[in-house]
C-alpha cells in the first residue's frame, strides 16, 4: 500500500534523533535502516512439544508444565541479554528457527526467569510461543517470572538497540539494567565514556514523587540526567513544562524482532509521533 504520508516517518525520526544527539553532543546522521545481522542456522522444524502425563496411583502430575504463553526469551544462556521474541505467526517462528536453532532459547534470569531452557510450541492455530519444559522428575526450580507477554524484554531490546545507535555516533557506552521495585527492567542507563554523561530510560518511572527523588539523588551523583520515558503521565508532563519537549520509547514487533521507536513529545504535541531509532 502506498504511503499516504511520504517521508513523514523520516521527518519524525530526524527530529527524535536529534533530540538524543543533542543529549550526547552528537551532530552526525543515522542510518535507520539497520537490523540484526544474524547467522543462518539449519532449520528443524519438527520440534518435539513434550505433554504433562499423571501419577495413575494418586492422579498428580509428574511432569509438571508452566501452561503461561512466554513469548520472550534469551539466546546464548540463562543470563545472557541477549533477547528475543517468539512470532505469533507460524511462518515467522519457522524463520526465527532458522536463525537460532531449536535449543538455544532461555527463561532468562534478566527477564525475571527461572533460567531454564524454553522450547518453541508451533501452531496453524493459534498463537506460537515458548514453553518451559515438563519437570519429569521434579528437579526443576519453579519459575516465579511475573511478566511474560511481547514487552517484557523491551529493555533488553532497548538497552541492545540504543548502544548500537550511540556506537554509530562515535560514542562507546556502558550500559546497566535497574531494578527499581518492579521488574529486572524498570529502567537502562547508559554512561557515554569518557564524557561521563547519563541517559536513562525510565520503563517504570514509579510516581511522580519517587521519580523527582530519583531527579535529585541521580543529579546530585552524575550531574545531569538526560531522560527518555517509556509511559506518559505528570512525570511526562512535568518534563514539558521544566524543559519545552520531552523524550518517549517504546518497541513494536517486527517480523521476529521487537524495534525501538522514539518520540518527542512538546507542550504542542497530540498523538505522539515515533519513528524507529
Amino acid at each position: 500500500m502506498e504511503d499516504p504520508n511520504p517521508g513523514q516517518e523520516h521527518r519524525v525520526g530526524s527530529a527524535a534523533a536529534k533530540r538524543l544527539e543533542l543529549c550526547t553532543g552528537s551532530y552526525t546522521g543515522y542510518d535507520s535502516s539497520k537490523g540484526p545481522d544474524y547467522p543462518d542456522y539449519p532449520s528443524d522444524l519438527a520440534y518435539p512439544l513434550p505433554q504433562a502425563s499423571t501419577d495413575r496411583s494418586g492422579g498428580n502430575p509428574v511432569a509438571a508444565v508452566d501452561s503461561r504463553r512466554v513469548q520472550t526469551a534469551v539466546i546464548g544462556g540463562p543470563d545472557s541479554d541477549q533477547p528475543v521474541i517468539a512470532p505469533e505467526q507460524p511462518h515467522h517462528l519457522d524463520e526465527l528457527r532458522r536463525h537460532f536453532g531449536t535449543d538455544q532459547f532461555w527463561c532468562g534470569t534478566h527477564l525475571g526467569g527461572c533460567g531454564e531452557k524454553l522450547m518453541t510450541k508451533r501452531y496453524e492455530w493459534k498463537v506460537c510461543h515458548f514453553s518451559h519444559y515438563p519437570d519429569r522428575d521434579g528437579s526443576k526450580p519453579t519459575c516465579h517470572r511475573s511478566a511474560t507477554g511481547v514487552e517484557s524484554a523491551d529493555h533488553l531490546f532497548i538497552k541492545r538497540d540504543v548502544k548500537a545507535w550511540l556506537a554509530d555516533q562515535g560514542y562507546l557506552a556502558q550500559a546497566d539494567l535497574r531494578s527499581l521495585g518492579h521488574d529486572p527492567g524498570d529502567a537502562v542507563d547508559f554512561w557515554l565514556c569518557p564524557t561521563g554523561q547519563h541517559l536513562r530510560f525510565a520503563l517504570h518511572p514509579g510516581d511522580y514523587r519517587t521519580w523527582r527523588r530519583a531527579v535529585e539523588s541521580l543529579g546530585a551523583k552524575t550531574g545531569r540526567v538526560e531522560w527518555v520515558f517509556g509511559r506518559d503521565g505528570a512525570v511526562v508532563t512535568d518534563t514539558v513544562a521544566r524543559r519545552g519537549y520531552a523524550l518517549r520509547v517504546r518497541c513494536e514487533t517486527q517480523g521476529t524482532d521487537r524495534r525501538v521507536l522514539i518520540g518527542v513529545v512538546t507542550a504542542n504535541t497530540g498523538t505522539v509521533p515515533w519513528a524507529p531509532l
